[in-house]
């Protein structure tokens, strides 16, 4: 068989700007000019993390027919990529042709105006809830996340995200629920960390300020009530 038994309607295959972690895919379409039936198998031979994928990767192509083969990349890496694409043909040889895949793959810049988030007086161990909104000041999408808090400071508080998680839009913006239980009476003051994936950047830092305190007591004695007093739980015990 020679080189032009077998060929593709295009001459590269280029993906252009990508963001991270997001699926692209193009569409090419491969011929068999040949009077046999060929059996061919697609494959990216430096790509060692399986960040292309090739539907279908393996088919046979009947004589003078056609298949369409949509060639996918999920990258996992900010790099510039220059890859081929190899063409096997089963029982006559391997890459008999190639194809250069190329792409350009950038971390979005998200970014918040919270830097704060506070809860003011809680009562300890009933939850309350603020919200932090996160904007992506790219044109390519953005998966961002929340860093889980670290065991040390839920000795202080707890707080949980909905969501954990997701994805914006291109220039899009999105909130975030931040519900926080104290669990110790006073001042708290915690750090909660918002990153965007495949970025570089120092994740987002939003402070969680809250005063925790506990029950409030009042007695009437008949006459006129005792002013509200706030107990802490020591002095509870004494």
């Amino acid at each position: 068989i020679n080189r032009y038994q077998i060929s593709i309607n295009k001459e590269n295959i280029d993906f252009g700007v990508i963001s991270y972690g997001f699926c692209y895919t193009e569409d090419i379409t491969i011929m068999n000019t040949s009077e046999i039936p060929l059996r061919y198998h697609l494959r990216v031979p430096s790509d060692s993390t399986e960040e292309f994928r090739m539907v279908p990767a393996t088919a046979c192509i009947l004589p003078h027919g056609k298949q369409k083969v949509s060639v996918e990349i999920t990258s996992r890496t900010v790099t510039k990529y220059e890859e081929k694409l190899a063409i096997d043909i089963e029982c006559v040889g391997e890459s008999l042709l190639t194809v250069p895949l190329l792409a350009q793959c950038q971390a979005p810049k998200v970014i918040t105006e919270t830097t704060l988030l506070d809860y003011g007086k809680c009562y300890r161990r009933h939850p309350y809830s603020q919200y932090v909104k996160i904007k992506n000041e790219s044109r390519i999408p953005a998966i961002y996340e929340l860093v889980q808090q670290d065991d040390l400071s839920q000795g202080l508080a707890v707080w949980h995200a909905k969501p954990m998680s997701g994805q914006l839009s291109a220039l899009g913006e999105t909130t975030i629920e931040v519900q926080l239980r104290t669990e110790r009476l006073g001042g708290v003051n915690l750090p909660l960390f918002i990153r965007a994936k495949g970025s570089e950047d120092k994740p987002l830092e939003v402070t969680v300020a809250a005063h925790s305190r506990g029950p409030l007591l009042s007695f009437n004695t008949g006459d006129a009530p005792i002013p509200v007093v706030e107990r802490s739980a020591s002095q509870l015990r004494q």
